[in-house]
C-alpha cells in the first residue's frame, strides 16, 4: 500500500483500521483453530476406542484431519506473530503500513504454502466426497476436479510471484485464485446437494412415516457440502474483484480492505472447517455414506451427532461396564439380600417389640 499523496491523518486512519481488522482476524482464527483441535483429538480418541475390525477406511481421514489442522495452525501462528510485531513495533499509521510492506519474505512464502496446503487437502477431500456420493463416477465430478487442479496451480504461481515482488502479477493471480475457488466450491455444493436430494426422493417410500427425513436431509446437505464455504468464497471473490477498480477515496479503499480481510478470514476458516466436519462425521460413524448402507427403516441420511451413543463411540469404561453387567447381575442381587438380612439381625429387640 503506497503512502504517496496521503496526509498524516489519513495514514493514522488507515493504520488503525488495519490494526483493528488484523487483530479481530487473529482472534477469530485462533477460535477456528481451537475448534479443529477439538475435532482432531475427539476423532483420534474415537478411532483408538473403535474395534480394529471397524477401523477400516477411517485412518486416512484422521491423517488428513491432522494435517489440515497443522497447516491451518501454522498459518494462524504466522499471522499472530505479525500481529504482535505490529502492536508492539508500530506507533503510527505510516509505521504499520511500512512494517506490512517489509514483512520477511520467508514468512510470506511459508504462510502462502501453509494456506495452499490446507486448502488443497480440504477441497481435495470435498471433491473425493462428491465422487463417493455420486457412486464413484469421475464423469460427474469432472468440473470441480479440473477447477481444483487449476486452483492448486494458481496458488503455486502466486507464491512464486511473491518471491519476485511482482505486485501486478500477484493481484492477477489472486483474482484467478478466488475465482477458481468459488467455481470449485459451488460445483461441489451443487453436485452433492443434488445427489442427496435425489437419493432422498428415491428412498422416501421406505422411510418411517414419523421421522423428519426432509429436515435431516437438509441438515446433511448443509453440513457436508460446504454451503457456507461457497458463500464466503463468493463474498471474498466479489471484494477482490471490486478492489481492481481505481479511484477510490481513502475511506472507501480502507473499508474495502477491511471487507477483504473479513471475507478472507471466513473463507480460509471454512476451507478448513468444512472438510473437518466431513471427517468428524465419518470418524464418529455419522456419515451419509455409512447411513446409506444401513437398513432403510433406520433412515437414509445422516443423523445429528450424539456423543457416546453409537457402539463405536463408547468409552472403554462404558463398554467394560456393559460387558460386566450381565455377569455381575446375580452377584449384586445376592449381595443386596445379604445386606438386608444383616440389618434385620442387627436390629435391637426393643425396636422389634415396638414394631
Amino acid at each position: 500500500m503506497s503512502v504517496d499523496g496521503v496526509t498524516a491523518e489519513e495514514l493514522e486512519f488507515i493504520g488503525n483500521s488495519i490494526i483493528k481488522g488484523s487483530y479481530a482476524s487473529s482472534v477469530i482464527s485462533l477460535v477456528a483453530a481451537g475448534i479443529q483441535c477439538f475435532m482432531c483429538l475427539y476423532c483420534i480418541s474415537i478411532f483408538f476406542e473403535t474395534p480394529v475390525d471397524m477401523r477400516k477406511g477411517r485412518a486416512p481421514y484422521i491423517v488428513v484431519s491432522v494435517f489440515i489442522f497443522a497447516f491451518y495452525s501454522l498459518s494462524v501462528g504466522l499471522d499472530a506473530s505479525l500481529m504482535f510485531d505490529l502492536l508492539f513495533g508500530a506507533s503510527t499509521g505510516a509505521e504499520v503500513i511500512t512494517m506490512l510492506e517489509e514483512e520477511a519474505l520467508w514468512s510470506k512464502v511459508l504462510n502462502g504454502v501453509a494456506k495452499m496446503a490446507f486448502v488443497a487437502l480440504g477441497d481435495g477431500l470435498l471433491v473425493y466426497r462428491c465422487y463417493i456420493v455420486w457412486d464413484d463416477s469421475w464423469a460427474a465430478v469432472a468440473l470441480p476436479l479440473v477447477t481444483y487442479v487449476a486452483l492448486i496451480g494458481t496458488h503455486i504461481w502466486q507464491i512464486i510471484q511473491r518471491t519476485h515482488n511482482d505486485l501486478t502479477t500477484v493481484i492477477v493471480s489472486e483474482v484467478l485464485r478466488v475465482g477458481l475457488a468459488f467455481v470449485t466450491n459451488l460445483a461441489i455444493t451443487f453436485l452433492i446437494g443434488y445427489q442427496l436430494v435425489r437419493s432422498y426422493k428415491e428412498h422416501a417410500s421406505t422411510l418411517p412415516p414419523g421421522e423428519k427425513q426432509i429436515i435431516r436431509a437438509t441438515h446433511n446437505i448443509i453440513t457436508e457440502t460446504a454451503v457456507l464455504l461457497t458463500l464466503f468464497t463468493f463474498g471474498h471473490a466479489i471484494v477482490v474483484w471490486i478492489q481492481l477498480a481505481q479511484g477510490f477515496s481513502v475511506e472507501t479503499g480502507t473499508n474495502l480492505k477491511l471487507a477483504d480481510t473479513t471475507f478472507a478470514l471466513l473463507y480460509y476458516a471454512f476451507a478448513a472447517l468444512a472438510p473437518q466436519t466431513v471427517i468428524f462425521r465419518v470418524s464418529t460413524g455419522r456419515s451419509w455414506n455409512i447411513e446409506k448402507t444401513r437398513d432403510a427403516s433406520q433412515g437414509i441420511f445422516s443423523r445429528s451427532i450424539a456423543f457416546a451413543h453409537a457402539p463405536t463411540e463408547q468409552s472403554l469404561f462404558v463398554s467394560q461396564a456393559g460387558d460386566d453387567s450381565e455377569d455381575n447381575g446375580t452377584s449384586r442381587l445376592s449381595s443386596e439380600q445379604e445386606q438386608e438380612e444383616l440389618i434385620t439381625r442387627e436390629k435391637p429387640e426393643g425396636d422389634s417389640e415396638a414394631a
